[in-house]
């Protein structure tokens, strides 16, 4: 009994990994880098951060199992709960800054991390001057 729940639980792992895939035409031919899981504390967060490279692949898209939040990507912040996916990728993830709010309650989610197609450089800030030469590699 104990090794079916494993492969239940690892398919239902591929098909959620499957779904940006079918659903988000840039994440189609895109190989899944890597799986994530992070719970946040309830009153913990995501500070505002913009992703470094080239450490993540080049697009996300995370499934809230638990819990509940509101993100941030930029000026559009929106409210996810158990069920929700969400994606940010290129642009979204090294010109924007982008959060996780704080939540009073824990919130358990599984991200997915796609692609090598990210940039040679992070693109600067609004208002601070870029150096030649920052690169985050």
């Amino acid at each position: 009994a104990e090794n079916r729940r494993g492969e239940v639980g690892a398919a239902a792992l591929l098909r959620l990994q499957q779904l940006p895939q079918q659903l988000i035409a840039m994440f189609h031919d895109e190989p899944c880098l890597f799986i994530q899981a992070q719970t946040l504390e309830g009153g913990a967060e995501v500070t505002a951060h913009r992703d470094a490279l080239p450490h993540g692949g080049d697009m996300i898209a995370s499934v809230v199992v638990e819990g509940g939040s509101d993100v941030r990507v930029g000026p559009v912040r929106f409210r996810v709960d158990p069920g929700d996916l969400y994606a940010i990728a290129g642009h979204s993830r090294y010109d924007v800054e982008h959060e996780v709010m704080a939540s009073p309650s824990d919130r358990f989610s599984v991200t997915f991390r796609y692609g090598m197609n990210f940039p040679d450089e992070m693109p600067p800030l609004p208002g601070v001057p870029h150096q030649q030469g920052d690169l985050f590699r």
